[in-house]
């Protein structure tokens, strides 16, 4: 499975696991009372709820001053959908370094950029929800969850084109492929761990370093982070922030004789491995 994205820089010079469910609701509740001299209320869409919000179709109740008695009762509903047996990867940062100065690594600006698969909050994602039948070392019938992966990633040479209100450049050193193959897009090992983010097995718990810290512009893939092959080490979903907050753990060195607006499509594939089951 492949997800791209693109980063974008310019140079100064001229970048779960679930059980059981609750099934949706169908149309309104009203609410209800039994509190003495209680009177029904019908808000319509035109009508605020006190917090700028509009009401669709709330009902309430209120009771004259002086009730003691009685309740109101309101109903809501609470829905889920379960995902199966699938490993998934379901979401992909895309990295804008804003401006830059040749020869000098640039922290992460912000995750605003034009791609096919990316997003501009810097999440990465994935789901495993694979069950396999097997057997264990006493010949006992058992099932295995998750199966572990590899997530690699792919940094694809910067094109010299109009990015970050910098114009493309025609001097041929800023379009040679020893400047457009000379980016190296740098994560820290903590990339993955913190900042609202949750990169940690549903049943061990443990955090994960990115395997790899150095991605270089000229379309080299290498391995970002590997899931423990453990049973249940990969199962549930992980997630991280990869934005702004770890704009430190984030960089992009950019190359002598870069000039003008460059853009780089980022290649993530995640590969599923083999289960190893547990004594």
């Amino acid at each position: 499975m492949k997800m791209n994205k693109k980063i974008f820089a310019s140079s100064a010079v001229a970048a779960l696991a679930l059980v059981g469910t609750l099934a949706p609701a169908t149309g309104v509740f009203a609410a209800t009372s039994s509190i003495d001299g209680a009177q029904d209320i019908k808000l319509n869409s035109a009508d605020q709820l006190g917090n700028g919000e509009q009401a669709d179709s709330l009902v309430g109740v209120y009771a004259q001053s002086g009730a003691t008695t009685g309740e109101a009762v309101a109903k809501s509903a609470a829905q889920v959908g379960i995902i199966s047996d699938v490993l998934s990867l379901d979401a992909v940062p895309d990295f804008n370094f804003g401006n830059a100065v040749p020869g000098k690594t640039v922290n992460l600006h912000n995750n605003v950029a034009t791609s096919q698969d990316g997003n501009s909050r810097g999440l990465l994602q994935i789901t495993d929800s694979r069950t396999t039948k097997a057997t264990d070392a006493s010949g006992e019938a058992t099932i295995l969850y998750g199966g572990g992966y590899n997530l690699s990633l792919s940094v694809g040479a910067f094109t010299n084109a109009e990015s970050n209100n910098a114009a493309a450049s025609t001097d041929a050193t800023a379009t040679s492929d020893a400047v457009k193959n000379g980016f190296r897009l740098e994560f820290g090992k903590d990339a993955l761990n913190g900042n609202g983010g949750v990169w940690a097995a549903s049943k061990d718990g443990a955090s994960a370093e990115i395997a790899n810290s150095t991605f270089t512009s000229d379309g080299t893939t290498a391995n970002f982070v590997t899931s423990a092959t453990t049973d249940g080490a990969s199962y549930g979903r992980v997630k991280a922030y990869l934005n702004g907050d770890h704009a430190d753990d984030i960089q992009l060195f950019v190359p002598d004789g870069a000039d003008g607006g460059y853009t780089s499509t980022l290649t993530w594939t995640l590969t599923p491995t083999v289960v190893t089951p547990q004594a």
